[in-house]
């Protein structure tokens, strides 16, 4: 019988505030108010109103603020 060429799908870990807020190096209070301005992409667990992260986005994360545009586009 011949070897099953499928991979399995890859799982991406969630991360809780606090834990997002040590791989990142700032506050929970930091990691809050990124996701609430959209810097930091976030899942909202309905059932609970926890919020978690996606270690892929974490380790993704540079520190751009995505939501506003360049610096010299502002002052132009």
């Amino acid at each position: 019988m011949a070897a099953s060429t499928q991979t399995a799908p890859v799982v991406d870990r969630l991360l809780t505030v606090p834990e997002t807020a040590e791989v990142l190096g700032v506050s929970v209070k930091t990691v809050r108010r990124y996701a609430l301005v959209g810097r930091l992409p976030r899942i909202q667990l309905v059932d609970r109103g926890v919020w978690k992260f996606r270690a892929r986005d974490v380790q993704a994360y540079d520190g751009r603020d995505l939501t506003r545009a360049p610096y010299s586009q502002r002052c132009a």
